[in-house]
């Protein structure tokens, strides 16, 4: 398909702001946690199906200047609504 859009919800944690960190840097460790594991495994089949275009949706306390600037950097647009 097309495009995926992945919203953050907090089921018991805010899980794409802790997942963050991998997304930008890969060689970081992965969780070890059973449920951090399926979100990243249900995460990683999410963002490799769109042809075109993906978009993570999240709150915007929930990502650092830094990690913006480190997400542009690797060709991410990130935008605030």
């Amino acid at each position: 398909h097309d495009a995926t859009l992945v919203l953050e919800t907090k089921f018991h944690q805010n899980d794409m702001q802790q997942i963050l960190p991998n997304l930008i840097d890969a060689s970081k460790r992965s969780p070890t946690a059973v449920r951090k594991k399926e979100f990243m495994r249900k995460l990683y089949v999410a963002t490799s199906r769109p042809r075109c275009l993906l978009c993570l949706a999240l709150h915007k306390d929930g990502v650092t200047d830094q990690q913006i600037e480190e997400l542009e950097e690797l060709g991410w647009s990130v935008e605030f609504l």
